[in-house]
């Protein structure tokens, strides 16, 4: 819903291991629909509001993450 509304996502407390759901998401994998911009999550495609923003906190004080996060 935050996606397609542009509305802020937030999540908190990651661990080492970011689930694989979330990588079209991080790496903004979209594909160029006319003058929309559609991702496809969770085997669905959602359109991508410009306002989207995803957040995520974690309490580890030296994550180890891929470069593109």
């Amino acid at each position: 819903m935050s996606i397609e509304n542009g509305y802020s996502a937030l999540i908190e407390n990651m661990g080492e291991q970011i689930d694989a759901i979330f990588m079209p998401v991080i790496c903004r994998a979209t594909i160029k629909r006319g003058n929309k911009k559609i991702l496809k999550f969770g085997g669905k495609d959602l359109q991508l509001h410009k306002d989207f923003k995803l957040f995520m906190q974690t309490k580890l004080s030296n994550p180890h993450y891929p470069p593109e996060i």
